[in-house]
């Protein structure tokens, strides 16, 4: 008997290449990419060393906040793009994942670049936080239930079409469109 053990990534990559012999096509399951904890193959609670690599170029930021300081990496995951990794703590660990790749989808069909009426009709029981009046930013943000996670949305164009107001300027909340994607 032999064991072979694969990392998920050589195993999705075998899959695709067993799937690319047999002329099968794809499920629609393949692109669900993002979902609680994880986006691609990046996963909240990973100590930060065990996802990069020696002689890996990464952006990083530092954010100190009112809380304990952490660090935001920018890290370019093989055919995911560009993931930010929020990880602090002794062991540097991740706390939270970001994204603002439309490649992929939310389980349940939610995906970036969609409106936000799309993914509320996707969620149902979904719950939108609306910026303060008294905010610099206009980031709407769409929380999936079950803690999967949430989508930002840009609502830089309603604030400059309905002035004061705008957090509930109803006719134009709809249309915005998810810009970026959380999981924690």
């Amino acid at each position: 008997m032999v064991r072979v053990e694969l990392s998920v990534r050589n195993s999705f990559k075998i899959m695709i290449f067993v799937i690319a012999i047999l002329g099968v096509t794809l499920p629609a399951f393949a692109l669900v990419q993002y979902k609680k904890g994880f986006i691609c193959d990046v996963k909240v609670g990973t100590p930060i060393g065990d996802v990069l690599y020696d002689g890996e170029i990464v952006q990083v930021e530092k954010d100190s906040g009112e809380g304990s300081a952490y660090f935001i990496f920018d890290l370019h995951v093989l055919n995911c793009g560009v993931v930010k990794v929020y990880a602090g703590g002794e062991w540097m660990a991740i706390f939270r994942l970001s994204t603002d790749n439309p490649k992929y989808q939310v389980v349940g069909g939610g995906q970036i670049g969609m409106t936000l009426g799309k993914i509320k009709k996707l969620y149902p029981s979904g719950v939108l936080h609306k910026p303060s009046e008294k905010t610099d930013t206009a980031a709407y943000h769409f929380y999936i239930p079950d803690d999967v996670g949430v989508f930002e949305f840009n609502g830089e164009i309603i604030k400059s079409q309905c002035g004061d107001k705008f957090p509930n300027c109803g006719e134009l909340i709809n249309d915005l469109k998810a810009t970026r994607f959380d999981t924690y």
